[in-house]
């Protein structure tokens, strides 16, 4: 039969391996981002904003400092586990794109994506009864501990036997010992 505890304790696991899941996704991506992030949005896109700045100074400036932007706030996203900070680094993607008629930076706007679905897991993780550790806490294990050492020792008393009874019809008299 199951008790409380036991089916805690069952949820608590299938919430641990969420939060698992949900903590190797955002170690990857911010590998793949930073690495990627670095590749596509400053070399890629400086030489495309290179470009810009040779037609139009403040729109290559413009270009330039959005690249610069996602790749910054996407890794202060997922390192603080933010989904706003993910989400504006997302617009700025599509701003960055607006601006120069182009899709670039296909792998960190998939980190970004699968980065913003995973903060999206994660906050429904943070208000669950538990975060972060989701375990019983100590406490209140052994609180329950002693209510089952309280229970098991507020037993009814045995009832007397003969030998008992016979026992305590002899006179004894008290020794040297008995009072210390």
């Amino acid at each position: 039969m199951y008790t409380e505890t036991d089916v805690r304790e069952e949820r608590y696991a299938h919430l641990r391996i969420r939060k698992r899941r949900c903590e190797r996704t955002f170690t990857a991506c911010l590998a793949v981002s930073a690495l990627a992030g670095m590749i596509e949005l400053l070399f890629v896109g400086s030489v495309r904003c290179t470009a810009l700045l040779g037609n139009n100074v403040p729109l290559g400036l413009t270009a330039f400092a959005a690249n610069f932007g996602i790749l910054v706030i996407l890794l202060l996203g997922i390192c603080k586990r933010n989904r706003y900070l993910l989400g504006a680094a997302l617009i700025i993607w599509i701003f960055s794109c607006l601006l120069s008629m182009t899709l670039h930076a296909p792998v960190t706007v998939a980190c970004i994506i699968i980065s913003l679905m995973t903060s999206l897991e994660w906050n429904t993780l943070r208000h669950k009864e538990g975060f972060p550790l989701f375990e019983i806490p100590i406490q209140e294990q052994e609180q329950q501990e002693c209510s089952i050492d309280l229970t098991a020792r507020n037993l009814p008393q045995a009832p007397e036997t003969d030998a008992m009874q016979t026992d305590s019809r002899h006179n004894f008299t008290p020794g040297e010992m008995d009072s210390i």
